[in-house]
């Protein structure tokens, strides 16, 4: 929020306390374990984070008593514009980026707030040199040319916290086990969007076919890594196939892709920044090799199977590293 009313500043924006407040609450709509399990709870719920975050904040159904609506107005701020912001609406396109977009108030905040908090070094993030350095051209935001540095230091510091945090094989492999119980659940939660992370974990733990998973996740007794694979959508496929052969039941592994599938594009990667130069305009992947070699590291992509005791012992010969390498091949 505070990132948000700095751009907002920048920019001599009269919607700054809209802005404001889309920055604060962009995130309400999130249910337990915000990005892990988003494909289970919009499966579940029928809507996205987004989605439902706008209604609670419009107090539209399922969410007619959300408390948001009169507390803004009682702020005296526009509901019909902190919505728009979030959901993009061309009538307030030109200030929705500040909160979502190329350079956003989101990551230039998460990425400092994580790397503290998970104590890891990135590059230093100056969020005020950004600012100072990007205008408002044509209704979207751009970065001046002296302002590519800073914004080599951001991706970078992105890149290291999606590879030595986020894509963690730690981490990932405990998300794949919470997603394994999850799955198991006799009864799924009737209102998830009241729950905190411990509610869930507790309804997992207290679940007769969740329990022991976890029961492992919670007692660190996480899956171990069986094999490395060079990815392809053929080898998903073949070892999905092998796996089920084998008669190896989903919950007793995790099959992960880092990065993930999902994870490609140039606005996922970020590198669809507009860079003024010479009052032109410029992709920032044309004037930054850096930017280039970021976007080719991130379309490097591996297969992980990781298992429980149990599935490991069932394993087949044949997903051995070598034996898949020389069946590829």
């Amino acid at each position: 929020m505070f990132i948000a009313g700095v751009f907002a500043d920048r920019f001599g924006l009269e919607e700054k306390r809209e802005i404001e407040m889309a920055a604060l609450l962009h995130d309400i709509g999130h249910l337990p374990f915000s990005h892990s399990f988003e494909d289970y709870f919009g499966n579940l719920t029928g809507m996205s984070h987004e989605e439902a975050g706008i209604r609670m904040i419009a107090g539209k159904r399922p969410f007619q008593d959300s408390d948001l609506p009169g507390i803004l107005e009682n702020l005296d701020v526009d509901i019909a514009t902190v919505t728009g912001i979030l959901g993009k609406k061309r009538d307030v396109d030109r200030i929705s980026g500040i909160v979502s977009g190329p350079v956003d108030s989101d990551e230039l905040d998460y990425l400092r707030r994580d790397a503290y908090y998970c104590g890891v070094q990135v590059g230093s993030i100056d969020y005020r040199r950004v600012i100072n350095t990007v205008v408002m051209k044509d209704g979207k935001i751009v970065i001046e040319e002296k302002g590519v540095p800073s914004m080599e230091i951001l991706s970078v510091s992105r890149i290291q916290m999606y590879r030595s945090v986020y894509w963690h094989k730690t981490c990932r492999i405990a998300q794949g086990m919470i997603r394994n119980a999850l799955e198991l659940l006799e009864t799924p939660p009737e209102n998830p969007f009241s729950m905190r992370d411990d509610e869930l974990f507790s309804l997992l733990l207290a679940d007769r076919r969740s329990s022991v998973i976890a029961r492992d996740v919670m007692n660190r007794r996480i899956y171990k890594v069986y094999g490395k694979y060079h990815y392809s959508p053929e080898n998903i496929a073949r070892i999905k196939e092998i796996l089920q052969r084998s008669g190896i039941e989903s919950r007793e592994y995790v099959l992960d892709v880092i990065p993930p599938e999902y994870f490609r594009g140039s606005e996922r990667v970020k590198s669809n920044i507009t860079v003024l130069k010479d009052g032109k305009e410029y992709q920032i992947s044309d004037e930054s090799p850096l930017i280039r070699s970021l976007e080719a590291t991130l379309e490097s992509r591996f297969i992980i199977l990781s298992a429980s005791s149990e599935g490991r012992q069932k394993m087949p010969e044949s997903l051995a590293e070598d034996k898949f390498r020389q069946a590829s091949s």
